[in-house]
């Protein structure tokens, strides 16, 4: 069972985690994409 902080919590980190995966996966494909 889940409390509702701790579930806020993992959505603010999950939100976070996705953000910088995306801005990894952009200055990735950017670095390819300029190397190409």
């Amino acid at each position: 069972m889940f409390h509702v902080g701790s579930l806020l919590m993992m959505g603010e980190y999950a939100m976070i985690l996705s953000q910088q995966v995306m801005i990894f996966g952009w200055s990735k494909s950017e670095m390819l994409f300029w190397w190409r």
